[in-house]
């Protein structure tokens, strides 16, 4: 699951697209359970980039 989630944006845009054109071309499994796709394609967001928060490595005593 890792490495599906970590593709860069670039392939995971294709992989959307590509799905929204399986589902738009009136896939028959798509249709039996009542799924459906805009046909204006995919929507853009407003997001931000939330900075990490710092980590601290501790051994077992506690030292950093």
């Amino acid at each position: 699951m890792i490495k599906e989630t970590c593709a860069p944006p670039n392939v995971r845009y294709e992989t959307l697209k590509q799905i929204v054109h399986i589902v738009q071309t009136n896939n028959a499994v798509c249709r039996a359970f009542g799924i459906s796709t805009d046909p204006a394609g995919l929507k853009s967001v407003m997001a931000r980039v939330i900075d990490p928060l710092p980590l601290v490595y501790k051994d077992a005593n506690g030292h950093r």
